[in-house]
């Protein structure tokens, strides 16, 4: 049986086609802190995922989903 794929944050992001450069500069946040929310996204509050899913033009429900997916293959 092959394993299912789950889109991930990172997934997303990349298939945004933005840099995450102007990911950062359009959510107010440094490259550095863009990153650090990429790693451990459960840290990122409501606010800044409903800004993430504005700026990557996705909807929150699926940038939430995305969020859980990648926090279940880090465990």
């Amino acid at each position: 049986m092959s394993k299912v794929h789950k889109e991930t944050l990172d997934d997303i992001i990349t298939n945004s086609g933005l840099k995450l450069d102007a990911i950062a500069d359009r959510l107010y946040i440094t490259p550095n802190y863009l990153w650090r929310l990429r790693k451990d996204p459960m840290k990122m509050d409501m606010k800044y995922i409903e800004r993430l899913a504005d700026v990557l033009e996705v909807d929150v429900d699926r940038l939430v989903s995305a969020i859980r997916a990648q926090n279940e293959s880090v465990q």
